[in-house]
């Protein structure tokens, strides 16, 4: 263990080295892997930036060494100062512990859509750091992961983001927006404590976000203080905006696993949840690529649609009728025109082209 923690030493100072004085190497570099080589570092130290590729999760990281005889910094450590960007490359799942704890020099972060994890205080005391996306993948933000992050004025925590730890944002002295999805069910203690909220985007209704806030943890004014955007209580519409699966269904608010999208001028949305958002139900014949929609129609009379992938065509109670454009399947979702489906179940359909939303009215 000694010896590890003496190559450590000596293995630092050369990079600290190459940085300073430009010794010869100009680039290094190692694994960093929570499987050993199945993820790799490599550091240019001639312009800063730090490449971290491979399959699965990084290692967990501490920000101090281990006297007794190992290290537990990451091996990038010493270089914090001239780390001026950081490159995740797809296939990274996991962004370890203290991965770049005080990396003051800091300024731009790629995190790829594949990461679903990012471990504690991954950028903490990241100063010069003045944006971040997080991808739609991750599911919680975890404790101190952008504590004392000064530059970062403000943030979006995606729609499948369920949880923010405890002093998530603290002392993020320069942030003043933040749009935080309905999905979040946990705040933790001092999450957004010594911060400089103004303006709190919340995905939500009103009403949603004061159940939520009858939960959070202490030490968290700011989020009282700030002023709240908040989606309207719509007890008879259906809102859903294009790219994105946050949506507003009759006063509450729903994570669809896919976003509505926009083909050749024409928006198509997930059948099964505008169906069921409509009360109907859907079934599926994978043999015969063919959807069929039961329902009601504002008479309340019965309604059968049956939609076959691909076609130019649907029928409605045994009536041929012209779609838009056919259905098709991505992610494993079939998509189809709105009209069609919202109008044989009794609902109005209007667009709202500033805000891309289509707006969907029961009758």
């Amino acid at each position: 263990m000694r010896k590890n923690f003496v190559m450590y030493l000596v293995f630092s100072l050369l990079i600290a080295m190459s940085l300073a004085y430009g010794v010869n190497a100009e680039v290094v570099s190692g694994n960093c892997g929570e499987d050993g080589d199945n993820v790799k570092w490599e550091l240019d130290t001639e312009n800063g930036v730090l490449t971290i590729s491979g399959q699965g999760d990084m290692w967990d990281y501490e920000y101090q060494y281990d006297y007794s005889g190992g290290y537990t910094t990451a091996p990038w450590y010493s270089c914090y100062p001239g780390i001026s960007t950081v490159v995740i490359q797809n296939g990274i799942t996991s962004i370890g512990n203290f991965a770049f704890y005080g990396c003051t020099g800091l300024t731009s972060i790629v995190i790829p859509g594949s990461v679903t994890s990012i471990g504690m205080s991954v950028f903490n005391r990241c100063t010069d750091l003045t944006n971040v996306t997080i991808p739609d993948g991750v599911t919680s933000i975890g404790n101190h992961v952008f504590a004392s992050c000064t530059g970062l004025t403000n943030i979006t925590i995606p729609d499948g983001v369920t949880s923010i730890g405890n002093s998530a944002f603290f002392g993020c002295t320069g942030l003043t927006s933040v749009t935080i999805p309905a999905g979040v069910a946990k705040m933790s203690v001092l999450a957004f404590d010594s911060t400089q909220l103004t303006d709190i985007y919340y995905g939500g209704t009103e009403t949603e976000w004061k159940n939520m806030m009858n939960m959070v943890g202490g030490g968290n004014d700011p989020l009282f203080q700030a002023t709240l955007h908040c989606v309207p209580e719509l007890p008879n519409q259906l809102v859903l905006t294009i790219g994105q699966r946050t949506a507003h269904a009759f006063g509450h608010t729903k994570i669809n696993d896919v976003a509505p999208v926009v083909v050749n001028g024409r928006t198509m949305l997930p059948v099964r949840f505008l169906a069921e958002n409509l009360g109907a139900t859907v079934a599926w014949n994978e043999e015969k690529q063919l959807v069929t929609i039961t329902g009601k129609n504002q008479k309340q009379e019965d309604v059968t649609i049956l939609i076959t992938i691909g076609a130019a065509n649907a029928q409605i109670n045994g009536q041929s009728v012209a779609l838009e454009a056919p259905a098709f399947v991505d992610q494993n979702r079939t998509f189809m025109p709105v009209r069609l489906i919202a109008e044989a179940l009794g609902a109005s359909v209007d667009w709202n082209e500033a805000e891309q939303k289509v707006i969907i009215t029961k009758m």
